[in-house]
C-alpha cells in the first residue's frame, strides 16, 4: 500500500496548436510537484515554439501567440525538459490526462525518446466516477465545486 503522505505528485497541463498529436504541437507545458500532504516542492513551466504559425482561433482559447513563443525551445526539447524534470515514482495528475500525455509522448517520440511511464491520474475520469452533483464536468465547474 502506498503511503500517500510520502507520495510525490505532479499536477500538469499542456497547451497545444490543435487537437491531434499527430498534426499539432505542444506550445506550453507546466507542472507543480507536491507531496501527498499538499506541500509544494517545485514548479516547471516553459513555452514551446512549434515552428509554424499559431492559428488566431487557437490563440483565443489559451492566449498564446507567435510572439510569445518566438524565443522558446521547440516542442520536442520542451517536452524532453519536462520528462527529465519528472522523477520515476512521481504520480502525474491532469484534467483529461490522455490528451496531455498523448501530446507529450508524441513530441518525445519525434525526438526519439520514450514517453513517461509514470502512473497517471485523470482528474476528469475521477470526477465522473465519483458522480459528483455538478451540472457538467468542465474543469471550471469542478474547481468551483
Amino acid at each position: 500500500m502506498i503511503d500517500l503522505s510520502r507520495q510525490v505528485f505532479i499536477a500538469f497541463d499542456t497547451e497545444t496548436t490543435g487537437l491531434s498529436p499527430q498534426n499539432s504541437h505542444v506550445i506550453e507545458i507546466a507542472g507543480v510537484r507536491f507531496t501527498g500532504t499538499g506541500q509544494e516542492i517545485a514548479r516547471f513551466s516553459t513555452l514551446a515554439n512549434p515552428g509554424v504559425r499559431i492559428d488566431p482561433e487557437v490563440t483565443k482559447i489559451h492566449g498564446i501567440d507567435d510572439a510569445m513563443v518566438a524565443s522558446a525551445p521547440d516542442p520536442v526539447h520542451a517536452c524532453q525538459q519536462f520528462a527529465h524534470w519528472i522523477h520515476e515514482g512521481d504520480i502525474l495528475i491532469a484534467y483529461n490526462a490522455p490528451f496531455d500525455v498523448n501530446f507529450i509522448s508524441s513530441e518525445l517520440v519525434r525526438g526519439s525518446e520514450p514517453g513517461p511511464t509514470n502512473r497517471v491520474i485523470d482528474f476528469l475520469r475521477c470526477a465522473r466516477d465519483l458522480e459528483l452533483p455538478v451540472d457538467n464536468y468542465k474543469l471550471k465547474t469542478l474547481v468551483e465545486y
